[in-house]
């Protein structure tokens, strides 16, 4: 499995915050999905473990098991 931990704001600007697990090398992460719940925008702040930043876009969110997708774009995990 391929993952990488990442630091998730529940809008660009610090409001909240959580952390998730990047699962593709494409960019899509895995969170709580109340971590992501406020945010109004459909998007996210992510903060990777090296200090990049990224717009994160809302994929999907599961309010019952509490897990959200996100995805960032421009990103090279390899």
């Amino acid at each position: 499995m391929f993952s990488k931990s990442v630091y998730i704001s529940s809008s660009l600007f610090l409001k909240g915050a959580g952390s998730g697990f990047i699962i593709s090398q494409d960019g899509l992460i895995v969170t709580n999905a109340h971590v992501v719940q406020s945010s109004s925008s459909g998007n996210v702040g992510v903060e990777l473990i090296n200090g990049k930043k990224y717009e994160g876009k809302i994929q999907a969110v599961d309010s019952a098991s509490d897990l959200a997708l996100v995805k960032i774009e421009d990103v090279c995990m390899t």
